[in-house]
């Protein structure tokens, strides 16, 4: 992915001032943190592509009437053309990473999966382009170990419950009406790196029609539908599951009021 357009300009005031309750925990691109509602990590993977713009973004925790609450901020070009973070919450095994699973049964054999529903309610508030996404990377082996292994990679299998002011990688190949919601359908092939040797993998997106900033999502609805149209094997693994924003520009700031998976 490279940049096409990328202009800056002042920040909207979204980012932490002397009177906010909250505090930032981590603004490093790679910053990440093992907390009860799952790994959160800043994930700012692209942040060479916002060239010169003096960039920021932070995870921040909270407190609130009903207990403290984590999330992130961002202050990223006003104009940009391709992705730049996906701060998220991590879920499992990520293959991008390595390490240690974030979620004792994960990773797990798709044709294995009795139960894997997500549930979440997110405020966000922000400019630009960016969407509210899940991600399940699904890998052929299943197995982990402490350092990255992305080459095992087979399918980035991406829901998106906000975000129509830029499109899903690929081509929409039609829709889907799941759990009583209506999604358009985006499949696109041997996505990769700029190294000639790294990972391939494909990408199916399910677009959500309607905003929804709350949801509870079968995830193994998703993959079923997923394996009959022929893009998701059964015999590979989920590896882990992510939430959260995918940033293209602009600036704004995430908090996760709930989150749960339940996986069996």
């Amino acid at each position: 992915m490279t940049a096409v357009a990328i202009v800056g300009s002042a920040y909207n005031g979204t980012t932490q001032a002397a009177d906010d309750p909250s505090k930032e925990l981590g603004c490093g691109d790679t910053y990440t943190e093992a907390l009860a509602i799952g790994r959160i990590a800043n994930n700012a993977w692209n942040r060479q592509a916002a060239g010169d713009y003096p960039s920021r973004q932070c995870i921040r925790l909270r407190s609130t009437p009903n207990g403290q609450q984590y999330g992130w901020s961002w202050d990223w070009p006003t104009q940009s053309d391709t992705l730049l973070s996906f701060p998220q919450v991590i879920f499992g095994w990520k293959p991008w990473d390595g390490g240690k699973s974030s979620h004792p049964q994960l990773p797990m054999r798709i044709a294995e999966v009795g139960r894997l529903e997500l549930s979440y309610e997110i405020e966000t508030r922000a400019s630009g382009k960016h969407n509210l996404a899940t991600t399940l990377w699904l890998t052929r082996t299943g197995s982990i170990g402490a350092e990255p292994n992305p080459k095992d990679i087979n399918t980035d299998l991406m829901i998106w419950t906000d975000g129509f002011d830029f499109d899903p990688f690929g081509t929409q190949v039609g829709r889907a009406s799941i759990d009583g919601l209506d999604f358009e359908v985006w499949f696109a092939s041997e996505l990769s790196t700029p190294d000639a040797d790294g990972p391939r993998w494909s990408y199916v997106a399910y677009r959500a029609t309607a905003k929804r900033s709350a949801a509870s999502l079968d995830l193994k609805a998703f993959l079923i539908d997923a394996i009959e149209r022929g893009y998701v094997s059964p015999d590979h693994y989920v590896s882990d599951v992510e939430v959260g924003n995918e940033i293209m520009s602009g600036a704004g700031e995430t908090w996760i009021k709930t989150i749960s998976l339940v996986v069996r």
